[in-house]
This record gives structure tokens, sequence and C-alpha cells, in this order.
């Protein structure tokens, strides 16, 4: 089983925009949790700054994980952030690389690389 414990880079596409953030993913057994911070800029490079509690599972080199509880920790009156859901494989470079989407269907995809 690989191991995904640890602090990540985050870089995600998606089709209004990007972001841009850290993950500290914690492992137990094929049980994921973690956090994840990152800034998000809009196709007008406006931005916001969110904190996600992630939960999920790894089977083999499969990865899913969903936002649990979400905080907007910065941002304009009336932005707002929706929960999303993640699905990756860990490929042979060692990254996490998946799709997303939120509850609105907009999707994205993304790349996670490990801290050395």
């Amino acid at each position: 089983m690989e191991n995904v414990n640890g602090f990540w880079r985050f870089n995600e596409e998606f089709d209004y925009g990007r972001k841009v953030g850290e993950v500290r993913l914690f492992q137990d057994g094929e049980d994921i949790s973690g956090i994840l911070v990152f800034k998000e800029w809009d196709e007008n490079e406006e931005f916001i700054m969110v904190r996600c509690h992630l939960e999920g599972s790894l089977k083999g080199n499969k990865l899913e994980f969903k936002d649990l509880k979400t905080k907007l920790l910065l941002g304009k009156e009336g932005d707002e952030y929706l929960p999303e859901s993640r699905e990756g494989v860990i490929n042979e470079l060692g990254q996490i690389v998946g799709s997303t989407i939120d509850a609105e269907g907009v999707s994205g995809i993304f790349v996670m690389e490990r801290y050395k």
C-alpha cells in the first residue's frame, strides 16, 4: 500500500480559474484525512483563500477524498467556496493526479507533489 502521510504542494486548474496551496495528509491504513489550504483565482484574477478539512480513502494507488468542512479565510463580501470531491491516482513519479468536481458541476484537474 502507498504511503501518503506528509506535506504536499497542490495545484488545480478548473473551468473558471486555478488554485495553488498546500495539503497535510494523514493516513491510517486505507483511511485518509487532512487539511488543504489554498488560494483560488477566478478568470478575472480575483482571489479567495480557503481552508478545507478532508476525508477519504486510499485503495492501492487510487485516492478519493472530499471536503468535509470549509472556511473562507480571505475574500470579499459575497465570496463563497463550494465543497469538492476529488479522485486521483499516485503515478510513477509519486505525484497524486486526478479530477475534482463541486456541487454545481464545475470540474477541474489537480496535481499534488510531495515536499522533499
